[in-house]
């Protein structure tokens, strides 16, 4: 048992650090190509990937939050906190999300109000081009390999950290289609380019915020989890069957309440030990687990 305990320990530090590695990249990609994007852009060559550059920085921002969220949530339960602090997070979230909806609001005034159309030479051009083309490339790498590591730690902050590269991959891909459009003479398009990124921004904070809420509200966990819950519990030695299985989400882990039939010939102490297999089974099958409630029903009970 104290070995299953260890191996429990080191796969929750081994997730906590890989966690934190990823957000560290999200960061500091995102922090390198705001700082990139907003040079060139207030250096004049091209306003619109100023706004680009924004869109950059509220991912960086993303990043940082749900760094700082997510080793809020892991400190240990207090006299205060008896539940832990879980569902931190995704009050910061809720904040960040706050803020870059105010973000877009701002880029979208000053789209609206403040661009003036630019003389673009064709070496301008070619530059900011390779500079919105090395951002698509940065962000779809970004993504996949966040979006990898999420699917297999099963992170919910992790997928949300890199979809946030993947809406910048296609506000990278608008600059470029925005730019064309200038050259051939349709100034307009750097006006609704800058009004297209805006959208993209200001949807994201709204699903930021959506997905706070949600984690708030300790929501239900996806289709399929009580499914593969209940495959997890059958499968251990001295369960006969799993009477109730009943999931949520705790903060950004998981809380797993089940009740499950044992043979009526089983000692407590017997029972006890059944019942620690099935939580351990469950935290090996799922890995972000909060807490495992096991109960025990008697045959013939629903």
């Amino acid at each position: 048992m104290r070995g299953s305990e260890a191996d429990n320990a080191r796969l929750a530090q081994h997730r906590a650090a890989t966690e934190e590695r990823t957000c560290w990249l999200s960061f500091w990609g995102n922090m390198l190509l705001a700082i990139f994007k907003l040079s060139i852009g207030l250096l004049g060559y091209c306003s619109l990937l100023a706004v680009d550059g924004l869109q950059s920085a509220s991912n960086a921002l993303v990043g940082a939050t749900t760094l700082y969220g997510l080793r809020v949530s892991r400190k240990p339960k207090d006299a205060e906190h008896p539940y832990g602090h879980g569902k931190a997070m995704f009050v910061l979230l809720a904040l960040t999300g706050t803020l870059i909806a105010l973000g877009a609001i701002v880029i979208l005034l000053v789209s609206l109000r403040s661009f003036r159309w630019q003389a673009y030479t064709a070496s301008v051009y070619s530059f900011v081009l390779l500079a919105a083309g090395v951002s698509a490339l940065a962000n779809e790498l970004m993504y996949r390999h966040i979006s990898e590591t999420a699917e297999r730690l099963d992170s919910a902050p992790l997928r949300h950290n890199a979809w946030n590269n993947r809406l910048n991959v296609f506000s990278s891909l608008a600059v470029v289609v925005s730019l064309a459009a200038v050259m051939l003479g349709l100034d307009v398009m750097e006006e609704l380019g800058a009004i297209g990124i805006a959208a993209l921004v200001l949807g994201r904070s709204v699903g930021i915020c959506q997905w706070a809420l949600d984690g708030c509200m300790d929501r239900a966990l996806p289709e399929g989890t009580d499914e593969r819950l209940r495959a997890l519990t059958a499968s251990v030695p001295g369960v006969e069957s799993v009477s109730a299985v009943r999931a949520r989400e705790v903060g950004h882990k998981v809380g797993v309440d089940l009740t499950i039939q044992v043979s009526p010939s089983r000692t407590v102490a017997e029972a006890d030990q059944i019942a620690t297999h099935v939580e351990e089974a469950v935290v090996r099958g799922i890995g972000r687990v909060e807490y495992v409630a096991v109960d025990f029903s008697a045959h013939g009970d629903s």
